[in-house]
């Protein structure tokens, strides 16, 4: 087991190597894990369950409909929304997530 203090160590080491980018880590809590704007999630089955991850200070705002942009770019971020939920989430979880895009329509 990786204790706390190597994973500091290692962290350290990789943040000198290169001062262009930073390297961070999380510690999985509630038996869950943000990965790169995605929730893995794992059941009491040891399976993984995979959902859409927002952060805290994510605000749901969007281009605005009624904004003064072409509509195929209005258009594209309800599709990149959609297709988004449908290449994450897990069938039994993309219901919430359609609910979450219809609930934040401008």
């Amino acid at each position: 087991m990786v204790s706390n203090k190597d994973i500091d160590r290692i962290l350290a080491k990789l943040n000198d190597f290169n001062q262009s980018f930073y390297f961070t880590h999380e510690i999985i809590s509630l038996n869950s894990l943000p990965f790169l704007d995605t929730l893995v999630k794992v059941r009491d089955n040891f399976t993984f369950s995979f959902s859409i991850y927002r952060e805290p200070t994510h605000s749901d705002r969007y281009l605005h409909f009624k904004s003064n942009h072409p509509l195929c770019h209005k258009i594209s971020v309800i599709d990149s929304l959609v297709y988004w939920a449908l290449t994450v989430c897990d069938e039994d979880l993309i219901d919430r997530e359609f609910k979450h895009i219809k609930k934040y329509k401008t």
